[in-house]
């Protein structure tokens, strides 16, 4: 087993006294999962799961245990997952003027997600008179107020908007707080985000990650290819050296260069001659555009779907359903929502599909009748 790339020893404190360990990525969490079990391993064969969470996970946590506590007053609210959130821009974004003459629509609706989670979590009204007055910042806030009249209407929320519900939760005792939370990995902490941290426990502990000595070198190559292949030569040589090394490159384009990537790498890390290996297995060279497919639109409706025929699914499950891309087209609009509220109007907590398609059937000559 390898070496944990952090040190354990400064989070066993928090790690007993069952706080959170709030980290600034997931990455970053896993690692320290990782080496708190190697540590543990040696002196027990089971332990309870540590409390350490990247943030955003964190808050999810908190808002899922704050929906079951009161049901009655948070449970109508679906938390949009970034994929969700991203669509529902999309959707917006295509729909107005300026979406009807741009080509990228996932690009802008990224920006303006990125954008309206900035302005929360620091706290920016745009609406000042101190904000941007050009075209561009006003075509914006119009997307922006039609989005939040969106989420409005269908009782959503995005993580950064169940923050604030979080904070008043803790000041009123609906969510315990804790003893400490200790944050590692944070260069800054947003004012909504302190605001949080201030409301779970009177005590925020930060502890600094043991910073390395770094060798910077900057060079200059003809081309993106050329650049590639410098990269190549330069982990190849570090992985001779010290096969034990781990080695990272970062791409930022590598969504629509992979193959590339991947044949030059490969070329470098093989003999072209009898196709021998320089390391113990070509494998371990991992290239990861950092986005599952998993979180692909098609696929999470393709899990939705085999998951519906197969057990009950929650009522608002299959109000997600009703709103995917499987009901885009708009003569299917009206039905979808007029549908959406007779499933919550049943006050059902969950259908089968079964269930579902009979009162469907049974409720279309009301539909036809409205």
């Amino acid at each position: 087993m390898r070496t944990p790339l952090v040190e354990i020893e400064p989070f066993l404190s928090s790690i007993a006294k069952q706080c959170p360990v709030v980290t600034s990525n997931q990455r970053l969490a896993k690692e320290l999962h990782y080496a708190y079990a190697l540590t543990t391993v040696e002196s027990q064969q089971a332990w309870h799961t540590p409390i350490i969470l990247s943030l955003d996970v964190w808050i999810t946590k908190l808002w899922q245990t704050l929906s079951l506590k009161s049901p009655q007053q948070f449970g109508e609210y679906v938390l949009l997952t970034p994929l969700k959130e991203q669509l529902i821009w999309e959707k917006i974004i295509s729909a107005s003027s300026y979406g009807q003459v741009s080509i990228n629509a996932a690009k802008h609706a990224l920006q303006a997600k990125n954008a309206r989670n900035s302005l929360m979590l620091w706290k920016i009204n745009p609406d000042t008179e101190d904000f941007d007055t050009s075209i561009e910042t006003q075509t914006f806030k119009n997307w922006l107020t039609t989005f939040n009249q969106y989420i409005q209407q269908y009782h959503c929320l995005c993580l950064v908007d169940a923050i604030p519900f979080l904070i008043q939760a803790f000041n009123q005792a609906e969510l315990l707080g804790y003893p400490e939370v200790m944050l590692v990995g944070f260069d800054d902490i947003t004012p909504l985000h302190y605001a949080l941290l201030s409301s779970s426990t009177k005590k925020i502990k930060q502890q600094l990650l043991e910073k390395k000595s770094h060798n910077v070198h900057r060079i200059s190559c003809l081309d993106f290819q050329a650049e590639l292949t410098s990269a190549a030569k330069w982990s190849k040589r570090i992985n001779q050296q010290n096969p034990e090394a781990r080695i990272g490159i970062i791409i930022p384009n590598l969504a629509s260069t992979h193959h590339l990537v991947e044949r030059i790498f490969f070329n470098e890390f093989t003999d072209n001659t009898h196709l021998t290996s320089h390391i113990n297995d070509i494998n371990t060279i991992d290239i990861d555009g950092g986005v599952s497919l998993f979180n692909a639109p098609i696929i999470q409706l393709i899990f939705q779907l085999l998951i519906v025929n197969q057990k009950e699914m929650p009522v608002l499950e299959f109000c997600l359903l009703l709103r995917s891309r499987l009901f885009l087209r708009p003569e299917l609009q009206s039905l979808c929502v007029w549908l959406e509220t007779q499933l919550r109007k049943t006050r059902n907590p969950s259908f089968s599909l079964r269930t579902f398609l009979y009162f469907l059937e049974k409720s279309r000559e009301h539909y036809d009748d409205v």
